[in-house]
């Protein structure tokens, strides 16, 4: 076979093809009595979309929106209750047996905010765009691009603050339209409810991310490194042995951020500045709400706020604890001394916070953390199945996660060798593969597969066709994000400038034979 960017075939698997190799997964899993066996067992399948057995996206939709209403419902009980709290609102009760009020944290979160923070440098931030969809623009290629030359939405609170950060003299912008705040979207979550999201106006996330990005900077100061979620992995490691620190999960932290526990703990500057370019309204099916939460998953701050301010209530309860020890954050990914559990979780409730029991862990050997799992110091992470396989690409991706994971002895590295009690598994659904793509030693992939004795010809890759735009078009919106992003070297993620899209197909592409790094190997492979 000589593959080419011609060639012609069928990379479409039916779907009897899963429900054999789960089938054939499930009993060799039952058949290991190791944790991480058991444990990969009722996870792998957690968070499948099927549409075989799935409600209807309408059904998963309109459950998704009453989730969202109904944490409004709380959100709105949370603001009052923090307009009028005062010294009788006892959270918790230290050893010493003096009690701890929400006054007291309040008081204590807002100087650590306060210190962290510092002066607001308006004149020295640099505002930038990312990827996600607007309410003026929908997410696509050259969607970084097309904000700068084709983008018009903004709210009213933000113009003033959008025009005192769009400083390239090469970018005027063409004109504001007046909006009323974000738009909501779902996006398949499971096979029962979606998961509820909003596209911020364009000029808005300009402002957001300039906001993002320098609570992330200033976080560092403090040892909170957002760009790095090693770190609570690490310290998930660490408290799995010796059960020194807990692991929390918060539920629909992001939504459950209210306006009063913002105004309470954040400094006045930073506060009217990020209430302004926020998003005081949220149209839902047409009709608008004004909302209870400060920000939601889609605004360009939301992700380090939310961290800032459940780092600063961690510690605050710490420091009235008493309680000596590592805290580190990562969205609503919270590290803690496994002592401070019950208080924190009595603090958080207050403020609007409810902890997730099922992810949350502090009396155990069970440790879980910004996507890594620990159980008595061994890694027992598992590999995620999320839509049954509908092509060869998805089958590479799936057969290569099942070789990592049988490489993975616990050490939380990969070892030379893998469980042989796999092997006939993954080598028989590995003939699903085409031959010209066996040999990558990338056990990430879903463009080759990952194979002993073979050096790829060949890579698996999307059919692509040109966009209707001009490519120049494209290339002037980069070249105004660059200067954006490199005038003060700050990072400049993806710079769009592509103009070819995926049209939905597959095809074999010639590669270079390049040598490959060495590859976790079944015994029978030997």
């Amino acid at each position: 076979m000589k593959p080419s960017s011609k060639t012609q075939q069928s990379f479409e698997t039916p779907r009897d093809r899963y429900m054999a190799f789960r089938e054939t997964l499930i009993s060799e899993l039952t058949n290991d009595d190791s944790i991480k066996a058991q444990y990969l067992r009722t996870e792998f399948e957690s968070k499948l979309l099927d549409p075989h057995f799935a409600d209807s996206p309408e059904e998963r939709r309109m459950r998704a929106i009453k989730k969202w209403l109904e944490c409004e419902d709380t959100n709105r009980s949370t603001n009052m209750r923090l307009m009028h709290m005062d010294e009788t609102d006892v959270l918790f009760t230290t050893r010493d047996g003096f009690p701890v009020s929400a006054v007291d944290i309040a008081d204590t979160a807002a100087r650590f905010i306060r210190e962290t923070l510092g002066e607001l440098p308006m004149d020295s931030l640099r505002g930038s765009f990312s990827g996600g969809a607007s309410t003026g623009l929908k997410r696509g290629i050259g969607t970084i691009a097309r904000k700068y030359l084709e983008g018009s939405h903004i709210t009213e609170g933000a113009i003033w603050h959008f025009l005192r950060l769009s400083k390239t003299e090469a970018w005027a912008p063409r004109e504001f339209l007046l909006v009323r705040g974000n738009e909501m979207f779902t996006v398949p979550k499971s096979t029962v409810i979606d998961r509820v999201a909003c596209k911020e106006p364009d000029y808005n996330m300009y402002v957001q991310k300039a906001v993002g990005d320098l609570i992330r900077s200033r976080l560092k100061r403090v040892g909170i490194d957002l760009n790095d979620q090693s770190i609570n992995n690490g310290l998930a490691l660490e408290g799995s042995i010796q059960g020194n620190l807990a692991t929390i999960d918060l539920s629909s932290a992001s939504d459950s951020v209210t306006t009063q526990c913002v105004l309470r703990l954040l400094p006045d500057d930073w506060f009217h500045l990020m209430y302004d370019i926020r998003s005081p309204e949220t149209e839902v099916d047409g009709v608008w709400h004004v909302n209870e939460m400060f920000s939601s998953m889609g605004n360009a701050f939301t992700f380090e706020l939310e961290s800032l301010i459940f780092w600063a209530l961690t510690r605050a309860v710490a420091f009235h604890s008493q309680q000596k020890g590592r805290i580190s954050v990562y969205g609503d990914d919270i590290i803690c001394p496994s002592g401070l559990y019950e208080s924190l979780e009595s603090t958080f409730q207050f403020f609007g916070f409810k902890v997730n029991p099922k992810k949350s862990h502090w009396n155990d050997n069970f440790r879980e953390s910004c996507g890594k799992h620990f159980h008595g110091g061994y890694d027992v992470t598992p590999f995620y199945v999320k839509e049954v396989p509908a092509d060869v690409s998805d089958w590479i991706l799936l057969l290569n996660k099942l070789r990592k994971w049988c490489a993975d002895k616990g050490t939380g590295s990969l070892s030379g060798i893998c469980d042989p009690r796999y092997y006939t598994l993954w080598s028989t659904f590995a003939q699903i593969v085409p031959a010209p793509v066996w040999g990558s030693s990338n056990l990430d992939a879903r463009d080759q597969l990952v194979a002993p004795g073979r050096l790829p010809i060949a890579r698996l890759l999307p059919k692509q066709r040109k966009h209707d735009r001009e490519q120049s078009l494209y290339s002037k919106g980069a070249y105004l994000h660059w200067l954006d992003v490199t005038s003060e070297r700050v990072e400049a993620g993806d710079v769009q400038t592509s103009s070819m899209v995926s049209d939905g197909r597959l095809r074999l592409r010639r590669c270079q034979r390049i040598h490959r790094d060495r590859i976790p190997l079944f015994p029978q492979e030997i």
